[in-house]
């Protein structure tokens, strides 16, 4: 069997959270499902299928899946993809066999503190969130609120470019393109 890595973990952590949000979005719409709860629209637990329930606390949630349990909080903006040295643990602890090696606390807690000074994961600048983003998908947003923030400065009018780099402007990212094309 290979020795597995700090990278290794994170990297399945991460899927395994992927694949119970998407089953929370299949069963209520939306991968982030606190509102719901916090609305009372749905109960803090459930079941999503035969083989899944999900546990809802504080700003996250526990999807069990067979068995296996996926322990997860929700980053800035609602994403999922964050992680810190407990949640890898939690996540190693429930794959001992795989990942033994972070079934000790010091051990993950000093490698991933290693992983963290090398500049591989960092926190988002300006958040209270407590969990860390690869480094990799932060570049890429900073890259994406530069470009909305160039567009923005120079045009005091709506530009294509400033709604692509906007994730939440989807809509009107495609509204605006029809609108150019059209030659409006």
């Amino acid at each position: 069997m290979k020795t597995q890595t700090l990278e290794d973990l994170i990297s399945e952590y991460l899927e395994e959270v992927e694949k119970a949000t998407n089953l929370l979005e299949l069963s209520f719409g939306t991968k982030n499902i606190l509102g719901l709860w916090r609305s009372k629209q749905i109960p803090q637990r459930g079941k999503l299928s035969d083989d899944a329930t999900y546990e809802l606390h504080g700003i996250g949630c526990r999807v069990y899946i067979s068995e296996k349990c996926i322990d997860f909080d929700y980053g800035p903006d609602g994403r999922i993809d964050g992680f810190d040295s407990w949640r890898l643990y939690i996540y190693a602890c429930e794959a001992q066999k795989k990942y033994k090696k972070y079934t000790n606390k010091t051990t993950i807690e000093r490698e991933f503190s290693e992983y963290v000074e090398k500049g591989k994961a960092k926190k988002i600048q300006g958040s209270i969130s407590n969990l860390f983003f690869p480094e990799t998908l932060i570049k890429k947003s900073e890259q994406k609120e530069r470009t909305y923030l160039i567009a923005s400065k120079f045009s005091n009018r709506p530009t294509i470019a400033h709604y692509e780099s906007t994730p939440k402007r989807v809509e009107r990212r495609q509204t605006l393109a029809a609108i150019a094309r059209a030659g409006c």
